[in-house]
Formats: C-alpha cells, sequence, structure tokens
C-alpha cells in the first residue's frame, strides 16, 4: 500500500491539470462510442467508504493545485488509498450497450490502474440506495472511474440525450420510435 502512496505523491508532482479538467474534455457522445457498458443503476451494496465524492475531489482537486503551484509547500492530500478498494453491486435499471438487462446485478469496483492524478480513472465512490448512470470501459466487474459515473440532475440530463443517441446509433427514425430493451 505504500508504493501506492508514493506513486500518487509523485504523480502529484509530474501533473498539473486535474480530473475535473478531464472528466469535460470527453462529451456524452464520445463517451457512449468508447464504453463496453452503459447503464443506469441503483447501488444495492458498497463498501466504499461514506464520502460524498463531489466534496472529496474538490478537496482532492484544490490540494493537487496548491501542490503543483508550489511543490515545496507541505501539504495534506486526500487519500486515495481507501477509494480504490471498495466494490459495489448495482442493480440495473436501463442498459443502452452491452447484454446486460433491467432487473440484472452487475459487480462495480474502481478502475484498477490509473496514469495520473488528472487521469479519470480514478474511483468514484458510490453507496447504497443512490441511482447511478454508469459508463464503463470495462467489464465484469464494470469499472467505477471518476468521469464515468453520474448522479442526479447530471444523469438526468444525460438519460434523455443517451436514448435518442442510442437511437441515432442503431438507425431507429421517427418520433414515435424508440429503443426498448427486450
Amino acid at each position: 500500500m505504500k508504493n501506492r502512496t508514493l506513486g500518487f505523491a509523485l504523480c502529484l508532482l509530474a501533473h498539473s491539470a486535474v480530473a475535473s479538467d478531464v472528466c469535460d474534455n470527453l462529451t456524452l457522445q464520445q463517451r457512449f462510442r468508447l464504453s463496453k457498458v452503459v447503464v443506469l443503476a441503483y447501488v444495492t451494496e458498497s463498501t466504499y467508504p461514506p464520502v460524498d465524492s463531489k466534496t472529496f475531489y474538490a478537496e482532492f482537486d484544490a490540494a493537487v493545485r496548491a501542490a503543483t503551484a508550489n511543490p515545496d509547500a507541505k501539504r495534506e492530500i486526500p487519500n486515495l488509498s481507501e477509494l480504490f478498494q471498495g466494490t459495489a453491486t448495482l442493480a440495473v435499471v436501463k442498459s443502452w450497450k452491452d447484454s446486460v438487462l433491467p432487473g440484472e446485478s452487475i459487480k462495480a469496483a474502481p478502475p484498477q490502474h490509473f496514469v495520473s492524478l488528472s487521469d479519470p480513472s480514478l474511483p468514484h465512490p458510490v453507496h447504497v440506495g443512490e441511482r447511478v448512470l454508469v459508463f464503463s470501459f470495462e467489464q465484469n466487474p464494470i469499472w467505477l472511474g471518476r468521469c464515468d459515473v453520474l448522479e442526479g440532475a447530471d444523469a438526468d440530463g444525460a438519460i434523455k440525450a443517451l436514448n435518442a443517441l442510442a437511437n441515432l446509433e442503431l438507425g431507429v427514425t421517427g418520433p414515435n420510435q424508440r429503443l426498448e430493451r427486450p
């Protein structure tokens, strides 16, 4: 575990961008096309620590920016190691990609690698009862990367766009035609 923590610290010094900037670089259409799995689901089980991801990453990003601006200053960087150890079970409500059907449960885990602290593959913790929209580049388990999970109003807006995008990808046209999973 100490090697992973040392890796985080070294990446802090080597990279100046923060993950929130990286998350904004991918459009919904790009995420859809690159993902192997795209699902709307409820979290039914979780071993992630009880942290709010938005608050955690706001503090994390501020610490990364401060450390990048002044590498000699001592800063308290929030610990990511617990986030890499969490797992979850998701109950699928809707699926836009893969053979996962509504009602099925799928296993989820944090990404198994990351390149830097500006990498969108940093983990996104989820908790029991949350409704999440997940774009995963991996299957079995799907990966819960920081930029790959949308919640709340962010998910609501993306769901309408995903329905239209999925219909377009499949060549479904017309105002009354919609993509429905069997």
